[in-house]
């Protein structure tokens, strides 16, 4: 598991939590298994780009406020 995957699932996690969605919910939103959200929230598979567009529209945020901060992440430890 990369830094970029548990950064992302992170970014993920925070903004269900702040909407006070279930995993549950989040999945069926997204078309997704909750045990498949589960393992993105943590960092244990890599998301598609189809899977980062269909998250962010559903939290209702672009894909980059999901990916900005996985990305100055990964740019600051360079």
């Amino acid at each position: 598991m990369s830094d970029l995957q548990v950064s992302f699932g992170d970014r993920v996690r925070q903004f269900r939590v702040d909407l006070g969605w279930t995993q549950g919910e989040l999945a069926k939103k997204v078309d997704m298994h909750q045990p498949d959200l589960c393992d993105l929230e943590k960092g244990r598979h890599a998301p598609t780009l189809d899977t980062v567009d269909r998250v962010a529209k559903a939290l209702g945020v672009s894909p980059d406020k999901l990916l900005k901060k996985t990305l100055e992440n990964r740019q600051n430890s360079s």
